[in-house]
């Protein structure tokens, strides 16, 4: 089995286990102590792109979820910025909860379900 086809099964497992926690913009991931679980994964479809806004809302299998966009944001898979992507894209990657709960994009790539 490709690597890559690795990761991507045990990040939509690992999607599908957050979903019962997490339903919608509002909700919080449940996070431990430990620095890298402040990180949650996410996949999904894009549904809107704000450019001026910076940010992108992806639908997931819990609902839908609206990401800021900056400076800290990695993309990966030859995309370099938020331009790269349109509506419909399926796209993965993690987010985290800012000091005033909004999900900031701390990764974005394309995803493809086929390996």
């Amino acid at each position: 089995m490709k690597p890559t086809l690795i990761i991507s099964v045990l990040m939509a497992i690992l999607v599908t286990g957050c979903a019962s926690t997490q339903t919608a913009d509002t909700s919080t991931p449940s996070t431990t102590t430990n620095e890298s679980s402040k990180h949650t994964p996410y996949q999904g479809t894009i549904m809107a792109i704000d450019m001026s806004a910076s940010t992108v809302t992806v639908q997931t299998a819990s609902g839908t979820m609206t990401m800021t966009i900056n400076a800290d944001t990695k993309f990966r898979g030859g995309s370099k910025t938020l331009g790269d992507y349109k509506v419909g894209d399926h796209v993965s990657g993690m987010f985290m909860m800012d000091d005033s709960g909004k999900m900031m994009a701390v990764l974005v790539r394309p995803y493809s379900s086929k390996g």
